[in-house]
């Protein structure tokens, strides 16, 4: 197993040097980050990576970078000063990997490997694993009462439990965004049409003015709040998987984007769609995570009067990985990790229209069918966005 580079995040810098230097002895590579630029440590093509999130300094943020830590294929552990249960609950709410009591710090450079090997991300298998081997580091007593089966089956339940009230608390809070929110919404838009129609002629050319923002900033209020919705949605709806003709799906979605794109004369497009590989998964959900590409692809080359476009496909590690290659605007690297995240968008509202949940739709979707998405590009040089799905 090829060993992971250590990125340590924390603000006690004292202890977080300790523990840099105590794997570095041990012979790993090992850097100190801070929350702020935490996220260059998980640049791709440079090997597997571990984050240490010390979770007692930075607990708002531990949370953020554990999820950025997966977006990029990496795995993320807290340190903290809890144990045995209140170690897997935090460690199930953040998202990260494995967990690992701060009092022991400088014991954990000789059991990284065996914490990393065999770990599928934030699974129930890897937690408990980590639960275990850090309580075994504590006493043999823990270690003899975890080993029980029976003692683990009823931590899971009640970690299961705090789970299933999470996603309680989270339909409710739908349900006030589909609710209580469109009410105050709907009124706004109401009486801001009746100033339009019936008063506009009593407004100067600025009053004009500031009313048209008001209108167009609730519109995009209702947009945000329609896909934050259509995004927890993909979270509950219920997949029906089957065969699909990628290359034929692709086509489609393809076809029918250019045809809602608005004409341009000066405007020639090259499409090359070869056969794909074959996929098993739900077809409307995938349509949707590739509508998003196609849709975001022909965005970004508006301004390119020969608009190119190129799909393909190819295996790799047992996963049929597809993507969308296009000669657009592109974008810095630095900021991948923004990219696949709720609200987050690389361009100002005002150069391309969008919400910013697009690409987090299609992170959900993806992942939903046990795959993975990311992108590659420069400035000025296009885009290639890919997402992958499990081998049949």
């Amino acid at each position: 197993m090829q060993r992971p580079r250590i990125a340590i995040v924390g603000s006690n810098q004292e202890r977080a040097e300790a523990l840099r230097e105590k794997f570095v002895e041990k012979g790993f590579s090992a850097a100190l980050y801070t929350t702020a630029n935490a996220s260059t440590a998980f640049q791709r093509g440079s090997g597997p990576v571990l984050l240490i999130l010390d979770s007692n300094d930075i607990p708002a943020e531990a949370t953020s970078l554990a999820r950025q830590a997966h977006e990029q294929g990496a795995k993320a552990l807290l340190l903290n000063h809890l144990d045995g249960l209140d170690q897997l609950n935090r460690a199930v709410s953040s998202g990260a990997d494995f967990s690992w009591p701060l009092e022991i710090a400088d014991e954990l450079p000789d059991r990284i490997e065996l914490l990393f090997a065999d770990s599928t991300g934030a699974s129930e298998s890897g937690l408990l694993k980590s639960l275990y081997l850090s309580a075994s580091a504590i006493s043999a007593r823990e270690q003899s009462r975890l080993a029980d089966p029976g003692d683990l089956s009823g931590r899971l339940a009640k970690a299961e439990a705090q789970i299933e009230t999470m996603r309680r608390e989270m339909d409710s809070f739908t349900y006030s965004v589909s609710h209580d929110l469109r009410a105050p919404l709907r009124a706004i838009e109401g009486f801001t049409r009746i100033l339009t129609e019936d008063y506009s002629n009593q407004l100067d050319a600025e009053g004009q003015k500031f009313l048209s923002y008001v209108v167009a900033n609730s519109q995009h209020l209702g947009r945000l709040i329609d896909d934050l919705l259509v995004y927890h949605r993909l979270g509950k709806a219920q997949l029906t998987p089957a065969p699909i003709e990628m290359a034929e799906l692709f086509r489609d979605v393809i076809a029918e984007q250019r045809a809602l794109e608005k004409k341009s004369p000066e405007r020639t497009f090259h499409v090359e769609v070869p056969g794909l590989l074959p996929a098993t998964g739900d077809r409307n959900l995938l349509r949707q995570a590739i509508t998003q590409y196609v849709s975001n692809a022909l965005k970004f080359t508006r301004g390119t009067k020969d608009t190119r476009l190129e799909v393909g496909s190819y295996t790799e590690n047992n996963e049929h990985v597809y993507f969308l290659k296009d000669n657009g605007i592109g974008f810095d690297m630095q900021y991948a990790n923004k990219l696949f995240q709720v609200f987050q968008k690389l361009q100002r509202q005002d150069e391309f229209e969008g919400n910013g949940i697009g690409l987090a739709m299609v992170d959900r979707i993806i992942k939903r069918h046990g795959g993975r998405v990311w992108a590659q590009a420069e400035p000025d040089q296009g885009a290639t966005f890919f997402f992958s799905l499990p081998a049949a």
